[in-house]
């Protein structure tokens, strides 16, 4: 049985991951490098470990990794100077009907903590949530290692069996699958990979559909 369900944060519940997928292309172009398919679907929601064999292996460790992400940063806050962001498409309903059926729920996101919170107050979201875990402050590896989904299911004090995930991407997908969750994916800009189908117990289209399972 399904007790709490664990949203990732960025193109799950806030309609930021397109920015994101346009900052990540310019940066890795700036770099001298044109982002494939494939390369372009396994960066979303990777922690920083990951990254630093993802880039050194595409670069042949010309850059280091905190030149990349502090381009990417840059690029991204200036892409949002005078934009909001908003909640994603059935989220403030999804919600509402977990809270209605007594389903706990909980943000597990590769943002710190503060970052978390101004994009959900953006969104108007910011009461919704009681537990925020942030991969890159409270666990040593964050996705696409399943540790952000362990220590999220223990801060509920539930096993990773009564726990269900949204994500909307391949790392996530991953990291809850691995740790024990039952694994949603979220159709976005994104192709889902095959080996990623493998691990997901349901596509939706939005989050207007998550109540067709939970």
């Amino acid at each position: 049985m399904i007790k709490a369900v664990l949203f990732d944060l960025d193109g799950t519940l806030v309609d930021s991951e397109k920015y994101y997928k346009i900052a990540w292309d310019k940066t890795i172009e700036y770099f001298g490098h044109i982002l494939s398919e494939e390369e372009t679907l396994l960066i979303p929601s990777s922690c920083r470990d990951y990254k630093i064999e993802f880039f050194k292996k595409m670069f042949n460790g010309k850059y280091t990794v905190d030149e990349i992400i502090d381009k990417r940063i840059k690029i991204y806050d200036e892409m949002m100077i005078g934009k909001t962001l908003e909640a994603t498409k059935g989220a403030k309903e999804s919600l509402a009907y977990l809270k209605e059926k007594g389903i706990e729920v909980a943000v597990v996101t590769a943002s710190k903590v503060s970052a978390a919170k101004r994009k959900l107050s953006e969104a108007g979201l910011d009461d919704e949530f009681e537990h925020i875990i942030s991969a890159s402050e409270m666990v040593k590896l964050g996705k696409p290692w399943p540790d952000c989904y362990l220590y999220a299911c223990k801060q509920l004090n539930l096993d990773p069996s009564e726990c269900a995930v949204v994500e909307d991407s391949y790392n996530g997908v991953k990291s809850a699958y691995d740790a024990g969750c039952t694994v949603y994916r979220v159709a976005n800009d994104y192709k889902v990979m095959e080996k990623e189908k493998e691990l997901i117990k349901g596509l939706i289209n939005n989050l207007f559909e998550l109540s067709k399972y939970i």
